[in-house]
């Protein structure tokens, strides 16, 4: 059964992965924090930060080939999935 290509998301299922990780400083900023109650607020904001990502894209992104690879740098972290 053909599938009409706009049923597929234009990123790779590698780069979707990645995604998740878009929103980490803000962990690295509710560790640093010592109030209890603005802690738990900014770990309750990257839970629902990552849940953009399912909002965001509700498509099927394309399956990765052999041997791809997708990297994702910032100034804390490079995140590279193959």
């Amino acid at each position: 059964m053909s599938v009409p290509v706009y049923f597929n998301d234009p990123t790779s299922l590698l780069q979707k992965c990645a995604q998740s990780m878009e929103y980490n400083f803000l962990l690295d900023m509710a560790a640093k924090e010592k109030d209890p109650v603005r802690r738990h607020a900014l770990v309750a904001v990257h839970l629902v930060s990552t849940l953009t990502i399912c909002e965001r894209t509700a498509t099927k992104p394309f399956n990765p080939l052999l041997g791809e690879t997708f990297e994702f740098v910032t100034d804390d972290f490079e995140y590279l999935a193959e």
